[in-house]
């Protein structure tokens, strides 16, 4: 199997995507399936249409690369807010 529109349609028939899902983490997971299958790296098998493939499945999971990194922020700011308020319940010093 090679070029983008016989993996986009390999894809279509055999994974299912939910909104909101990482595309990234898609991506290994099909590269994975490629893999136990047997076949060359997707990376390698797209070539300069790796691109193109990402976009399709960030459309497919409706997340965009700017959703990812938001998302990750919130959740550092969020490690961030507990570990000072551990901090301060060290200190024994209440956080008003």
């Amino acid at each position: 199997m090679s070029g983008l529109n016989e993996i986009i349609q390999w894809t279509e028939d055999n994974i299912d995507f939910e909104r909101g899902e990482n595309p990234q983490l898609a991506f290994e997971f099909i590269d994975s399936e490629f893999r136990q299958d047997n076949r060359l790296p997707l990376a390698d098998i797209l070539g300069d249409q790796l691109p193109d493939y990402l976009k399709f499945l960030e459309e497919s999971t409706d997340t965009s690369r700017e959703d990812i990194e938001f998302t990750r922020l919130e959740e550092r700011i969020e490690s961030l807010q507990a570990e000072i308020g551990e901090f301060f319940n060290m200190l024994g010093t209440p956080i008003r």
